[in-house]
């Protein structure tokens, strides 16, 4: 059974009339005629009473009507599918967030996922602008335009070296990110703050494969 055979019937029963489904799908009426006999051939059963109006449906008719509603459906839902699957999603984030989130589980992703490494200040103007589909962001976005989809929580650390075994604050030097946008920065900067660390101590670097 072909699904273009199905398409046929469903178009005759919903028009009751061979004629009429024809011309609606661009055939002759013998090749619809001749569709509709090779369903009843391969079913064994009449599927439309004749009639001078028309056609009407007989029960086996409304049964394999019912049945092909569901098969097409199934169709047209497999085919939307497939096509999403092809769609390339382009999603943006900074280099941090890449880096240590994104980038490793992305790669089972690669087929329909491409990544775009930008400032974090510029996240919401890429999303708004329909440049990346997907921002992940550690800013607060607030815009009825866009939804948020997922989030959680961290806690921030400081490490030392494992063979440093003192570390004395006031004679350490910090690396912040240079951006200005970028949460850890402010929490680097608070902390700082917090424990009398000298503007000198502190490096501003972009990259942060150079901080690590």
């Amino acid at each position: 059974m072909e699904f273009n055979d199905l398409r046929i019937f469903r178009t005759v029963a919903r028009l009751e009339s061979i004629t009429k489904a024809a011309n609606e799908l661009g055939y002759v009426q013998p090749n619809v005629s001749e569709r509709i006999k090779v369903l009843e051939n391969e079913l064994g059963v009449s599927l439309f009473k004749r009639n001078n109006k028309g056609v009407r449906l007989l029960r086996a008719g409304e049964v394999l009507l019912l049945y092909s509603d569901k098969i097409m459906d199934t169709l047209d839902e497999l085919k939307r599918n497939i096509t999403s699957e092809n769609e390339v999603y382009k999603i943006a984030t900074t280099q941090s967030i890449a880096k240590t989130y994104i980038e490793e589980k992305l790669m089972k992703f690669n087929s329909y996922c491409s990544l775009y490494i930008e400032q974090n200040r510029l996240l919401e103007t890429l999303l708004k602008s329909g440049e990346a589909d997907i921002i992940v962001t550690h800013s607060t976005i607030i815009n009825p335009l866009f939804k948020r989809v997922g989030g959680y929580e961290e806690t921030v650390f400081l490490f030392k070296e494992k063979n440093k075994k003192i570390i004395t604050i006031s004679e350490e030097t910090f690396f912040i990110n240079r951006d200005k946008s970028c949460p850890f920065r402010q929490i680097s900067l608070a902390f700082a703050s917090e424990h009398n660390i000298k503007t000198s101590q502190l490096l501003e670097i972009d990259s942060y494969e150079m901080i690590k």
